[in-house]
């Protein structure tokens, strides 16, 4: 779908977007809107429900015929699944109707299963030589255009930071994994199976997820490896982040044909679809102080929560330099379900996260003089979800919230007051061709907090998708300097 990056933020909750505490639903509904679809559709798709999906984006496109966004979303659903020949047939419409996202296209990992084939590829070539011959016409055009909005966060004179490390490791390992991927596929194809194998091993080396141990899952099957290949689907199972129906996705593969009279096969096919869980592990977390800090001097303390498929290391090296910059603790807790390496995601019970992360918290200021009115709570993609979620659960307690990549969803239960979320000061970072609808929920929350006179500031980056901006360490130092300010 019209969505992200990086295939493992593909657990993200993505829930209905309503105000703050005002009822929207009304008792004579009024016909579907494409905006109203547009959610009824990422509800069909985060429940897995991919032919209601479909139908649901056949609708949008009786409303508006002509836009690219429902086809694109229709062959997606398609490719998940495993309907091949009408995921083509829809990439053909929106490609024709002026659909261009190249960029997008292969590294949506819903086409995952696609993205080594020569017609894709095909597609793919062909719209990059659009744009090259497009930008040859018009580049000096382009150079000096000035219509466009700028984004507000950033102008001419500002130094640029090197580029974030983490950000720079994650972007390498995805584009390794991918091609990989691609030559696991054509190995396959070309009946190569063992040479397919040893490639599908090193994509493996690379990243201990879901889709690297299907693969190597997959090639076992053809290499007639019955046991290899049900140990590697079932750490597939467990490691999940497939981004789609993996039973769907299992049973629809004839790379596992050998595998299906097996007795195994059943209960794998039941474990498969509550994929992606995890391994619940022991709750652990970081307390990083800034260099030459005096510990009898009362500190800003942030609260930094790693993505999908993250940890608290990188979380930590992700925020270190922001945090140094403004004399902050800095507190990275971790999410306890493992999913294979180095990888852990939050889970949905928002009891259990808060009652972590505010055990994280105590510890950190057990340890360091904290000053309690400047305390940050910030995350990335699910981490992001979560600042949303704590953070306006918890305005007595955050002073400053800076969700990156976040879903935004109402806060049901919370005894927040209006008044207690007037106080807060919220540093929003979204991408420009982030998902439609993270971004629109980012927006209606900045416009709810703005009603009720909270400080607010939304930070839309062009040409940034499912990630932090190329200046990320500059937009993090200026994040927290205004959630912190007075």
């Amino acid at each position: 779908m019209r969505s992200h990056r990086y295939f493992a933020a593909l657990a993200w909750m993505t829930l209905s977007l309503v105000g703050f505490g005002i009822a929207t639903a009304h008792a004579d509904e009024p016909a579907p809107t494409f905006e109203g679809l547009s959610r009824q559709i990422r509800d069909a798709y985060t429940n897995g429900d991919y032919k209601k999906a479909i139908a649901l984006s056949e609708k949008q496109l009786k409303l508006r015929p002509n836009a690219t966004d429902p086809m694109y979303n229709i062959a997606c659903m398609n490719c998940l699944l495993g309907n091949k020949a009408e995921c083509y047939e829809w990439l053909e419409k929106a490609l024709a109707a002026g659909y261009a996202d190249a960029d997008h296209m292969v590294n949506d990992y819903d086409l995952r299963t696609i993205w080594g084939e020569s017609r894709f590829r095909s597609m793919i070539q062909k719209l990059r030589d659009k744009d090259s011959d497009s930008s040859a016409n018009n580049g000096a055009a382009k150079k000096n255009a000035d219509d466009k909005p700028k984004d507000e966060s950033r102008t001419e004179d500002t130094p640029r930071r090197r580029p974030n490390r983490a950000a720079q490791n994650d972007q390498a390992r995805t584009q390794k994994v991918q091609e990989l991927t691609r030559q696991v596929i054509e190995a396959s194809e070309a009946k190569e199976h063992d040479k397919a194998l040893r490639l599908a091993k090193e994509a493996l080396d690379v990243a201990d997820v879901g889709l690297t141990n299907y693969n190597v899952a997959c090639m076992y099957s053809l290499l007639g490896k019955t046991d290899e290949a049900f140990e590697y689907l079932d750490r597939c199972v467990a490691r999940g982040g497939m981004g789609g129906d993996l039973v769907a996705q299992i049973e629809g593969d004839s790379d596992l044909d050998s595998l299906r009279k097996d007795k195994r096969y059943e209960p794998l096919l039941r474990r498969a679809k509550h994929a992606g869980q995890g391994e619940r592990v022991e709750f652990k977390w970081r307390v990083v102080a800034p260099k030459n800090h005096d510990k009898s001097k009362k500190s800003p303390l942030l609260v930094a929560l790693h993505p999908f498929g993250g940890n608290m290391d990188s979380t930590v090296d992700r925020w270190r330099e922001a945090a140094e910059e403004v004399g902050a603790v800095m507190v990275c807790p971790q999410g306890t379900l493992k999913m294979g390496g180095d990888a852990h995601q939050w889970g949905f019970d928002t009891t259990e996260i808060e009652k972590n992360i505010m055990r994280a918290m105590d510890a950190a200021m057990d340890d360091f003089a904290i000053d309690q009115n400047k305390i940050v709570l910030a995350g990335f993609s699910q981490g992001g979800w979560i600042t949303w979620h704590l953070g306006l659960s918890h305005p007595d307690t955050f002073h400053g919230l800076i969700p990156v990549g976040g879903m935004y969803r109402k806060v049901s239960g919370s005894s927040a007051t209006p008044r207690d979320l007037k106080k807060i000061r919220v540093f929003v970072m979204v991408g420009e061709n982030e998902r439609e609808d993270v971004v629109d929920s980012n927006r209606e929350a900045v416009s709810s907090l703005e009603k009720l006179g909270a400080k607010t500031k939304l930070n839309v980056y062009d040409g940034v998708g499912h990630d932090f901006p190329d200046n990320a360490n500059e937009e993090q130092i200026k994040a927290l300097k205004f959630v912190l300010s007075e």
